[in-house]
Formats: C-alpha cells, sequence, structure tokens
C-alpha cells in the first residue's frame, strides 16, 4: 500500500488559495511593519535622546507593528497549513518568490518607494519561474536557475559594491562603508581588478 503525496490530496486551485494566503499576508505584515518604522522615526536618534527604553517604547506604542506582526504570524501559520496540504518544493519556492513581487508593487503603491526597472524585471522573472513551477514539472532545472537568478538580482541591488581606485592599489569593499564621492558604482557582481 502507497501512501499518496499531500500535493495529489489538494487540487490546483486548492494550492493558489494555500499560496496566496502566505503570500498576502506576508506582504500586508511587512508593509504595515515597514509603515509603522517609517512612522517612528530614526531609532538611534530616539534612544539617543530617551535610551534603548524609549526606542523600545516609541515601537511597542506603535499599533501598526502590532497589525504587522500580527500579518506576519498569520502568514507562518499559513506557511505551516500549506505544508502540512503541499509538497515543500512548490510551497517554498512559490510563496517566497511572489512575496518579493508583492513587495515590490506594495512598496510602490503604498510606501511611495522608488522602485527601479532593475527590481521590476527580477519581478518578471520571479512570475516566470513560478509560472514553470506550477505548469511545467519536467522544467524544474529551469525554474531552480531562474528563480535563484531572479531572488539573487533582486536582492543584489540594493547591495552592489562600490569599487574604489586609491593611489597606490586597487580595492572593494562594501556598500555603504565608503564615502559616495570617493568610490564608483559598479554595476556587475565584484571582480579581481588588474593594476
Amino acid at each position: 500500500m502507497t501512501i499518496p503525496s499531500p500535493a495529489s490530496l489538494t487540487g490546483f486551485w486548492a494550492a493558489a488559495a494555500m499560496i496566496a494566503a502566505i503570500v498576502l499576508c506576508s506582504t500586508t505584515g511587512e508593509v504595515l511593519t515597514a509603515a509603522a518604522m517609517k512612522s517612528v522615526g530614526d531609532l538611534d536618534a530616539i534612544r539617543a535622546h530617551s535610551g534603548l527604553k524609549g526606542a523600545i517604547r516609541a515601537v511597542l506604542t506603535c499599533p501598526l507593528f502590532f497589525a504587522g506582526v500580527g500579518f506576519l504570524a498569520l502568514a507562518f501559520f499559513s506557511l505551516l497549513f500549506a505544508l502540512n496540504h503541499l509538497n515543500l518544493s512548490l510551497v517554498a519556492p512559490a510563496s517566497a518568490s511572489l512575496t518579493l513581487v508583492t513587495n515590490a508593487i506594495a512598496g510602490k503603491f503604498f510606501l511611495k518607494e522608488n522602485v527601479d526597472r532593475r527590481r521590476w524585471t527580477a519581478a518578471v522573472l520571479v512570475c516566470v519561474g513560478v509560472y514553470l513551477l506550477a505548469h511545467l514539472c519536467a522544467a524544474s532545472w529551469l525554474l531552480a536557475f531562474s528563480s535563484q537568478l531572479s531572488v539573487c538580482c533582486a536582492s543584489y541591488v540594493d547591495r552592489i559594491p562600490y569599487i574604489v581606485i586609491a593611489p597606490s592599489e586597487s580595492s572593494f569593499a562594501p556598500s555603504g562603508t565608503l564615502p559616495r564621492q570617493n568610490a564608483l558604482r559598479c554595476s556587475s557582481f565584484p571582480r579581481s581588478i588588474s593594476k
């Protein structure tokens, strides 16, 4: 006697609904938490003025923060429910990838963030990867490559290193550690520079 796999017990629409619940709850929680932290202000300034207790009080007295945490908890329990009924190889990449897309959309429209062309391109690649995951089981290697590439591109957008050219030598340093006037923006992965 064989035990049926969890994926065979649910249909396409049930799987889509479970993944959508994870994505929507997660995105809502992250947007509310980000809005809360923006409304609180600079925690370093609050801590310098009121101490650590003042900074903690500023966060804990913000209702948006608790709403965000509540939605993130709901997303976690939605993930547990989905994992109970679906395969991990479907739930994890689909929910993580689609959350990246919905966060870009929500950041643009609700938080008024500047979402550049590279993030939109990464979002499109994520959608292609999720489509392949849902419809083409034989192309799993292509999905793995496209999903990882798109997530890597999206997470790499804010971490592009600066190339510093000093009079005596060339070196790399991570973003944000050097003054902008002394650094050049590099649009590719770090590579060695010949002297």
